[in-house]
């Protein structure tokens, strides 16, 4: 079962990783654009081009082709393993580079150069990259710095699945004590469920006014950073996530949102919720009307009296657990200790 569940989970980070690019994937293109070169005081402005190439997903090779300043062209400025990575939004930053020793000018120039990682970043296409050169002239040390702003004209958009799906959907609701959904389920109701984009790829799911019985709110359901996965045929699924511990009514359960079977598509949503409590599990699904095969939504049903907890004078038991005492559980009476 172990065995199971941990190839369950690496299979389903594989699929979550697959069309994500790694940073250098990211950022790799060619960008023309616009750089300012600095020198002395003296700003001058030209079109430039840099080149970034991948070195191995975390590390880049960047070239800011034919730079020049002061009516001077000192070459291409080749810098290479240049560490980047994505932050939440999936943006490409770069990390903390020494500066390189470079031979310019065909070796007539010695130069330091580095990368401005606290003021470069490439987002969608487009770079804002600043470079520092610092070079000897006689006896005097020169500080250049070269801000260039451009955009990669190949640059082909991510796809950014959790973006795409934030929203609210109006669900109906089914829920079942010990035992999962079926088509025999009586609908309680709807319920709110919103996706919340939290990063490009990662999203907080909640149900609003969660209740056992379509009547009575527990409260909210919030899963916090549940990976979001876009298909090949253009639906979405959600990756594996660990139960997190949520309070309805002042007591605490495990709930985890089902990755296997979870989807939306351009017809459907289906989300499967299980909710753990003192060894119990509440099983709960919501959909736009997949379990009603005719298409038509189904009539709100309240669960009939056998299914439901009351005690001896007939009143029906919402807490969810239960004190020292009987009570009538599916038409029997049963005494808990």
């Amino acid at each position: 079962m172990k065995r199971t569940l941990l190839l369950f989970i690496i299979l389903t980070a594989s699929v979550a990783t697959m069309g994500m690019r790694t940073a250098g994937e990211e950022a790799a293109g060619t960008y023309t654009g616009n750089i300012d070169v600095t020198v002395s005081g003296s700003t001058s402005s030209s079109e430039s081009t840099i080149v970034i190439e991948d070195a191995d997903g975390e590390h880049i090779v960047l070239t800011l082709k034919n730079f020049s300043y002061s009516g001077m062209n000192l070459g291409d400025v080749a810098l290479s393993n240049i560490p980047v990575s994505r932050d939440e939004n999936g943006d490409v930053l770069f990390g903390e580079n020494a500066p390189q020793t470079l031979k310019l000018m065909g070796g007539m120039v010695t130069a330091q150069v580095n990368v401005d990682d606290k003021t470069s970043k490439i987002s969608q296409g487009n770079a804002v990259v600043n470079v520092n050169v610092t070079t000897q002239v006689f006896i005097s040390t020169l500080n250049i710095t070269a801000n260039f702003e451009g955009s990669n004209a190949s640059y082909v958009p991510e796809p950014r699945p959790a973006e795409e799906i934030a929203g609210t959907y109006n669900e109906d609701l089914y829920v079942e004590m010990g035992q999962p959904v079926t088509v025999e389920t009586p609908r309680f109701g709807e319920v709110d469920v919103e996706i919340i984009a939290t990063s490009f790829d990662t999203a907080t799911f909640a149900i609003r006014d969660f209740s056992l019985d379509g009547e009575t709110s527990l409260g909210d359901i919030v899963l916090e950073d549940i990976p979001v996965i876009k298909q090949d045929d253009g639906s979405y699924r959600f990756g594996y996530n660990e139960p997190q511990p949520i309070s309805l009514m002042g007591i605490t359960v495990m709930v985890s949102l089902d990755s296997e079977n979870s989807y939306i598509n351009d017809e459907h949503q289906c989300f499967y919720v299980t909710v753990s409590v003192a060894g119990s599990a509440i099983y709960v699904y919501l959909d736009n009307g997949l379990l009603n095969t005719t298409g038509i939504r189904p009539t709100l049903v309240k669960r009939p009296v056998r299914k439901g907890v009351y005690d001896l004078q007939g009143r029906r038991i919402t807490s969810m657990t239960l004190t020292r005492g009987v009570y009538i559980i599916d038409g029997k009476k049963v005494y808990v200790k």
